[in-house]
């Protein structure tokens, strides 16, 4: 609740008996003098917080037409008896932003649409893409879309950034994330047109402990070739006559024929037929080839038939020998656990997915997805204190600190929600309260 200041009521008290004493807020006197002399400094003072009390209504005024907008922080403002720049005593009203409470979540319109899950952020933007450090600032207005180039913007023309990723979906080795020279624009589309060769096949099967010789158990895999073409590759598994022991065998009919070549271990140079398999009596995965000292899978080479393509060079994930995410025989099912591929098949854009962890994902027409970049997220050790400026922007000021960039959900930095947007944080019966005050206390 506002209360009149404190050297106000002194001046308005003493005015009807001929003497003044201007005092502090503590309420030190300053000075005493006649009611001539003082008679200017108490104007000014008065009207120093006539003027103080109106910036309260303004400020109210603002916040409640701001109801509803998105990512919108509440201005409060706090009253002091300070000097101007002649020295003379005056009342102003300093405002600062409530930016320590998070607003409440919205759904929004797609998947673009972001916002965090706690206070503890901030997106960073810019409105100058060619030169995106010269306009950089922090929002948490997260109603983003893209522009015809692709790059992700929020309705105010603020361009998102974050961290581009390498090859590996990771952000690449040296670069220096505690610094904002590190980041780059988001682009939504990157991944479109393109496309990503296979080098490594992940599968990891369960084969059955009761299976007789003859029994199989087949995996559809899929390699994409040098041309961005996509070829289904079988990996079938028999089991043989001996105790405990599988065969696998690699076959294509986009492959020339007996061109699926291991090319490494013992069997180099032979064709990935019957690429034996020993397990131990717990069904952990024992050795490949019947060779004990060979506890990885053979690499592979596909020569194709069916394109010009270059031969695709293969690295068989199926787990090491005696590790917990090998193939192993267990219970009386044949299972497929996992089934996966690093190529990605020449396609266009189709939409975009944000991970809580900010993972920012272009989703292509053929389902695969693409994480290109991670969001930054920036943090403020006195965030209240950020310069306010148009369109739910702020800037670090030396009240605010320095940012601080994270990855969202990493310690202290709040966590990103897809689809949702943060709702305001203005409370209208709480302003118009304050309004009210105000003009009480002006008119009093």
């Amino acid at each position: 609740m506002l209360n009149v200041n404190a050297s106000l009521r002194r001046i308005v008290k003493f005015a009807s008996v001929g003497t003044f004493c201007l005092a502090t807020l503590s309420g030190n006197p300053a000075y005493c003098s006649s009611p001539e002399e003082f008679g200017d400094e108490r104007s000014r003072f008065i009207q120093s917080a006539i003027h103080a009390r109106q910036k309260i209504i303004e400020i109210a005024y603002e916040n409640i037409a701001q109801l509803g907008s998105c990512g919108y922080r509440t201005q409060r403002y706090n009253l002091a008896s300070t000097h101007d720049d002649e020295g003379h005593r005056v009342m102003e009203c300093k405002t600062w932003t409530l930016n320590n409470i998070l607003g409440g979540l919205k759904e929004g319109t797609s998947d673009l649409d972001l916002a965090f899950d706690s206070a503890k952020g901030f997106f960073v933007v810019t409105n100058t893409p060619e030169t995106p450090l010269k306009g950089l600032a922090y929002t948490r207005a997260g109603d983003f879309m893209y522009d015809r180039n692709g790059y992700v913007l929020n309705s105010a023309g603020y361009y998102l950034m974050g961290w581009k990723l390498d090859e590996d979906e990771s952000i690449p080795t040296g670069t220096v994330t505690s610094s904002v020279s590190s980041l780059e624009l988001i682009n939504a589309t990157s991944s479109s047109g393109t496309f990503r060769p296979t080098n490594e096949l992940d599968v990891q099967v369960n084969l059955p402990a009761d299976a007789v010789m003859g029994d199989t158990h087949p995996v559809n895999t899929r390699v994409i070739d040098s041309l961005g073409i996509g070829h289904e590759v079988l990996l079938t598994y028999t089991k043989t006559a001996t105790a405990l022991e599988w065969d696998l065998t690699l076959w294509s009919a986009d492959a020339v024929v007996d061109g699926i070549l291991q090319t490494s271990g013992a069997n180099a140079g032979v064709a990935y037929t019957n690429m034996t398999l020993q397990f131990d009596g717990c069904g952990r995965l024992d050795s490949y080839n019947g060779v004990p000292a060979e506890v990885t899978p053979p690499t592979a080479s596909i020569n194709w038939a069916s394109t010009a393509a270059a031969n695709s060079a293969l690295t068989l994930n199926f787990g090491a020998a005696g590790a917990s995410d090998a193939m192993r025989i267990m219970g009386d099912r044949a299972l497929t656990v996992k089934n996966d591929d690093d190529g990605r098949g020449f396609s266009t854009h189709a939409g975009n997915y944000v991970s809580r962890e900010g993972g920012f994902y272009d989703i292509l027409s053929n389902s695969d997805k693409v994480k290109t970049h991670t969001i930054a997220v920036a943090n403020f050790n006195a965030a209240n204190f950020l310069k306010r400026s148009t369109y739910n922007v702020f800037y670090e000021t030396e009240e605010s600190g320095n940012y601080v960039l994270g990855r969202a959900l990493g310690s202290g930095f709040a966590g990103t929600v897809s689809g949702m947007l943060e709702d305001s944080t203005v409370d209208r019966l709480s302003e118009e309260e304050n309004i009210t005050q105000a003009q009480n206390e002006i008119q009093a």
